[in-house]
């Protein structure tokens, strides 16, 4: 069965821009003390060098450098990976992420990883089943034996649970006159397991409109043995699904994301 979108922008084709301005509370630091704790306990054996699969504009790939790691940062999206570039070249040390653009169904990188994360819904961004499989076969190629897949998604049951709520969000970042007002509405397709997010971006300068523009973000969502299932498809041992981020307690349905921990 055929799942299209109506996307005449790309995903962070113009969000891009705005992206850490809108994400400047999220708290990055603390989702990569997580993956530090889950390398030291299942990955004792490992050496230090990571993927970042869909590594955005490369926050997660600069904190984890400072820790001592080794990241290289892949990412779809061109504007993002320029993002990610940019804040390499102010940095005034030798260890800095390398950053390249490629979709990680398919890009050969002809290097072999000891960990692999995909932070921040990316898993949640394959969309149909071939998708899946693709994206975490292609991971499990660049990895080395025993090495770690760290990623997070949408949790389908806290989905559901939340489908009657209102699924309309807005924030807004103010700067004296200046604004930025994102309106992000979700729809629900529970067949295909998809939350189809629309959002409208507002920019106001002097307190006029100087760009409006929308981009479609459709998420999958996954289900506890669903996932489990495709990683063991592609040859993956999971080690278990955590709430995010935390290996402390057993996720539940009250947990929009869930992540996978899994290992070759």
């Amino acid at each position: 069965m055929k799942i299209n979108f109506n996307m005449k922008v790309k995903p962070y084709q113009k969000f891009a821009k705005y992206y850490d301005l809108f994400y400047s509370d999220k708290d990055y630091k603390r989702e990569c003390d997580f993956i530090v704790e889950v390398v030291k306990k299942y990955g004792r054996n490992l050496g230090n060098f990571i993927l970042d699969s869909g590594c955005g504009t490369g926050n997660h790939a600069l904190l984890l450098v400072e820790r001592g790691f080794k990241v290289i940062g892949v990412d779809i999206s061109n504007e993002m990976i320029l993002r990610a570039r940019n804040k390499v070249k102010i940095k005034d040390t030798a260890n800095v992420p390398e950053f390249m653009q490629g979709d990680m169904k398919r890009c050969q990188l002809n290097q072999k990883f000891d960990v692999c994360i995909s932070m921040f819904n990316t898993l949640s961004y394959q969309i149909k089943n071939q998708d899946v499989l693709d994206y975490l076969t292609n991971i499990k190629r660049h990895l080395l034996p025993g090495g770690l897949l760290i990623a997070d998604f949408w949790y389908g049951p806290t989905v559901l649970r939340s489908k009657d709520d209102n699924l309309i969000r807005i924030k807004r970042l103010e700067f004296g006159k200046d604004k930025l007002i994102r309106i992000a509405e979700t729809t629900l397709d529970t067949f295909h397991h998809i939350g189809i997010l629309k959002y409208q971006f507002i920019a106001i300068k002097d307190s006029k409109i100087v760009e409006e523009f929308s981009e479609i973000h459709p998420h999958r969502f996954f289900f506890p043995q669903e996932i489990i299932l495709f990683a063991e498809m592609v040859g993956f041992d999971v080690i278990g699904l955590f709430p995010g981020y935390g290996l402390e307690r057993k996720i539940e349905d009250k947990d929009w994301e869930c992540v996978l921990v899994a290992k070759v």
